[in-house]
């Protein structure tokens, strides 16, 4: 049952790591071809990919900086 249960949470992590992961990466390939044809919609994907980028990176950091708000100094 543990085991399972424990599965099917990393495959959920999984899933929406790659869901973000390869989102990004399609906007960027997107944005990279529509800044030569219609900047506004081009600049438009850029901005979605920074957050994208921001997401992936600052997601990680937020856990971590979560963890160690409970810790005392004493």
């Amino acid at each position: 049952m543990v085991g399972w249960l424990l599965g099917w949470i990393v495959a959920i992590a999984a899933a929406i790591t790659a869901v973000v992961v390869g989102g990004t990466v399609a906007c960027l390939v997107l944005a990279m071809a529509w800044v030569w044809y219609r900047p506004c919609v081009g600049i438009t994907l850029l901005v979605a990919v920074a957050g994208g980028i921001s997401l992936i990176f600052l997601i990680p950091y937020w856990a971590q900086k979560g963890k160690d708000d409970g810790k005392s100094d004493i």
